[in-house]
C-alpha cells in the first residue's frame, strides 16, 4: 500500500510506471537503468541507551520520488516515548522530531511526519515522498535517522532492513524530463546491544560538567550500567545516582552531590574526587587505586567498598579540604609503603572498617612502613601481613566490639588517642605517646609494645598466656582512673607471659 502523500493517485503510479516500462524498452540500445541505493546504519548501543540509526543514500542521481518501509525487532528496539535534548522540541533544532515519529536529521527538502507512517508494535516505518521538481542527491547524503531505545538484553541484536509491507521500495527519477522507475537498491544495517567505552570530553556548549549530559561523552550518548568510561581529565560532576561497569580515571577531578555504583573494574591512577558525593564499589566489584601519581579526595567526599580494593604503586592516596571518607565493608588491600596523609584543617579524613570488613596489608619491606594520617573507626578486622609496618600516625582511632588487629607484621598507634568503644583483640600492636580509653576490653594475644602511652579506666588491658609485654628502658607506661591490667593464666594451657618493665 502507498503511502496517501505519493503521487496524487494510483493511476498516476500506474501511468509512470507503464511509462518506465515503455522508456525502459528504449534504453536497450545502451542506455543503463537508473539506480538507487540506500543503506541503513550499522550501530552498537547499550542496554537501555537511546540510538540513531541513519537512512543514507550511497548513490547519486536526479530523485523525483521514493518509497519504502524499514523493519525492525521491537523486541531489541523500541521508540522512544521521551527525548532527553530539549532542543529536539524546537522545530529550528537540526534533531526535531517530526510530530510523534521519532525522525531527526531530515536531509530532504519538503519532508514532514506526513511522509513517514509508524507501526510501533510490529516494529515497522513507512515513508513515501514526492519532489516537484526532481532534486540532486549526492552519494553518502544522510535523508533521516530513526531514533530508538534499546530494549534488548546484552548481547542481543536486530537487523534494520528495507520491506515492501505495507508499502513497497520504488525509486522515480528524472531522466532528461522524463520520469522513469529505476532500480532500487538496499543494503540492511544492524544494530547490536553490547558495552560501550565512553570517553569523556565535556564537549556539550551548554553543559560542560554533567555526567548525563550526552554532549560530554565519544560516542555521544549517557553511559549505561553495561559500559565503561574513561576520565583522563576534565571535571565530570555526578548531577544523579548512576551505574557503571567500569571506570579508568587517570587524571580529571569527579565532582558533584550524586553518587556512582561501579560493579566491575575502577582502576584509578591518577585524579581526584571532590565534592560531597559517593563512589560505591559494589558487592563483586573492584578497585584498583595504583600508578606513581597522587589520588586524593576532598570536600566530605565516599568512597565506599563492597568489593575488593588495591592500593599499590609509589603515588600517595591524601584526604584534603573538609576530608575524604573511605567506608571499607569488603576488603582492602595494602600493597606498598606509601602514605594516606590528611590535608585538612577542619574535618579530618576518616578510614571506616566496618564489622565484617578486612583492612589488610599484604606487602611491603621490613625496612618501612605504610602511614596512615586520617582517623579510625573499626569494627572488622585489621590485618598486617607483611614484613613492614602499618602506622596508624596522629590519628583518633576508635576501636569496637568484634574488631581484632591481627597478623605476623606489626601495627603500630603514634600520636594520638585510641577509643576502645567495645572488647578486641591485638597480635603484634605497639602503642607508642598514644592515649588509651573508653569502657572497652583489649586484649593482648602476641607482642604488646609500650612507649609514653597511658590507658585511662574505667577499661581493661587482658594479657594471655604465651604473649610478650615490652615497656622499653626510659619509657613510661601511665594507669589511670582505675585502669586494670589483667594477667591471664589458664592452668589447662601450656605457655609463657613474658612481662618486660626494661
Amino acid at each position: 500500500m502507498h503511502h496517501p502523500s505519493f503521487f496524487n493517485s494510483y493511476s498516476r503510479i500506474l501511468s509512470i510506471s507503464a511509462f518506465a516500462a515503455l522508456f525502459s524498452v528504449n534504453l536497450l540500445g545502451g542506455a543503463v537503468a537508473p539506480q538507487m541505493q540506500f543503506s541503513a546504519g550499522v550501530r552498537t548501543v547499550s542496554p537501555g541507551a537511546i540510538v540513531e540509526v541513519p537512512i543514507v543514500v550511497t548513490t547519486s542521481d536526479m530523485l523525483a520520488s521514493a518509497q519504502f518501509t524499514i523493519r525492525w525487532d521491537p523486541a531489541v528496539l523500541r521508540l522512544p516515548s521521551a527525548f532527553p535534548n530539549p532542543s529536539d522540541n524546537d522545530p529550528g533544532s537540526p534533531t526535531y522530531k517530526l510530530g510523534v515519529v521519532p525522525v531527526f536529521g531530515i536531509g530532504l527538502p519538503g519532508v514532514t511526519s506526513a511522509n513517514f507512517g509508524l507501526n510501533s508494535v510490529s516494529g515497522s516505518l513507512t515513508y513515501s515522498a514526492e519532489h516537484v521538481p526532481a532534486i540532486s542527491i549526492g552519494a553518502g547524503h544522510t535523508i533521516f535517522s530513526i531514533r530508538f531505545t534499546a530494549i534488548g538484553a546484552l548481547g542481543t541484536g536486530t537487523t534494520v532492513v528495507f520491506d515492501d509491507n505495507p508499502t513497497p521500495r520504488e525509486a522515480v527519477f528524472d531522466v532528461s524530463g522524463n520520469l522513469v522507475v529505476g532500480t532500487f537498491v538496499s543494503v540492511a544495517g544492524r544494530v547490536d546491544i553490547v558495552p560501550t567505552t565512553f570517553t569523556w570530553t565535556g564537549a556539550d556548549a551548554t553543559n560542560p560538567t554533567g555526567w548525563g549530559i550526552p554532549g560530554n561523552w565519544s560516542p555521544n550518548g549517557i553511559p549505561t550500567a553495561a559500559d565503561s568510561v574513561i576520565i583522563n581529565s576534565g571535571t565530570p560532576q555526578l548531577d544523579g545516582h548512576y551505574s557503571i561497569n567500569g571506570v579508568a580515571m587517570s587524571g580529571g577531578s569527579l565532582q558533584g552531590t550524586g553518587a556512582l555504583t561501579v560493579s566491575g573494574l575502577f582502576a584509578w591512577t591518577g585524579g581526584s574526587m571532590d565534592g560531597t558525593g559517593v563512589v560505591e564499589i559494589a558487592n563483586g566489584g573492584t578497585m584498583q587505586i595504583s600508578g606513581n601519581s597522587q589520588k586524593s579526595g576532598s570536600g566530605g567526599w565516599t568512597l565506599r567498598n563492597r568489593g575488593s580494593t588495591t592500593w599499590s604503586g609509589a603515588g600517595s592516596f591524601d584526604g584534603g579540604l573538609n576530608g575524604f571518607n573511605l567506608e571499607n565493608y569488603g576488603t582492602f588491600d595494602i600493597q606498598n609503603d606509601e602514605t594516606m596523609n590528611d590535608g585538612s584543617t577542619t574535618t579530618r579524613s576518616t578510614f571506616k572498617n566496618f564489622a565484617g570488613a578486612t583492612l589488610i596489608k599484604s606487602a611491603g619491606l621490613s625496612t618501612d612502613e605504610t602511614r596512615i594520617r586520617w582517623d579510625l573507626e573499626n569494627q572488622g578486622i585489621v590485618r598486617n601481613t607483611s614484613a613492614g609496618n602499618l602506622v596508624f600516625q596522629s590519628a583518633e582511632v576508635e576501636v569496637g566490639a568484634g574488631s581484632a588487629f591481627t597478623g605476623s607484621g606489626a601495627t603500630l598507634f603514634y600520636l594520638g588517642s585510641t577509643i576502645l568503644a567495645g572488647p578486641f583483640a591485638a597480635e603484634n600492636l605497639t602503642l607508642i605517646q598514644v592515649g588509651v580509653s573508653g569502657t572497652g576490653v583489649l586484649s593482648a594475644n602476641g607482642n604488646l609494645r609500650v612507649e609514653d602511652s597511658s590507658f585511662n579506666g574505667p577499661g581493661m588491658l587482658t594479657i594471655s598466656p604465651g604473649s610478650t609485654v615490652l615497656i622499653p628502658s626510659s619509657k613510661n607506661l601511665g594507669l589511670n582512673d582505675g585502669y586494670i591490667i589483667e594477667i591471664l593464666k589458664d592452668l589447662s594451657t601450656v605457655g609463657v607471659l613474658t612481662l618486660i618493665l626494661a
